[in-house]
């Protein structure tokens, strides 16, 4: 017999694999928050390291090494204003989103900015000819 879940997302009312592990998760952090807590203090680094082995393969063709390789040949500095991330994290990798081709290594502001700025970039150019007005 096939176990069905209502969920708000799916009119059927089946739950996928990954979201009821995710149920399963967030029940077991709520019952036992200070064991979580305490397991996520003491392993945080290695818990966003495997994070980002596991992520970035597969969204830009590069491994985590690599992502660490570009950070530290630019200094940690970005590739628009030459400024660390905050916190001292890694640099956001920054790529095409037509061709998925990596351009560079920028600051959480930077990267943020372009893509508000839907990477066009006649918009930018726009945006700093009014910054340059208004001056």
């Amino acid at each position: 017999m096939v176990r069905q879940y209502k969920s708000p997302r799916e009119p059927r009312g089946k739950f996928s694999k990954a979201e009821l592990n995710k149920q399963a998760q967030a029940r077991y952090r709520e019952r036992n928050p200070d064991k979580f807590k305490t397991y996520y203090l003491a392993n945080s680094d290695a818990i966003k390291e495997a994070s980002d082995r596991n992520r970035y393969p597969l969204r830009y063709g590069i491994t985590y090494k690599d992502r660490v390789r570009m950070h530290e040949e630019r200094g940690g500095l970005c590739d628009i204003c030459g400024k660390p991330n905050a916190g001292g994290k890694l640099l956001f990798i920054d790529h095409d989103h037509e061709t998925g081709e990596v351009r560079g290594m920028l600051c959480s502001a930077c990267n943020s900015a372009i893509g508000f700025m839907r990477d066009l970039p006649e918009l930018l150019r726009k945006a700093a000819d009014y910054l340059e007005r208004s001056a």
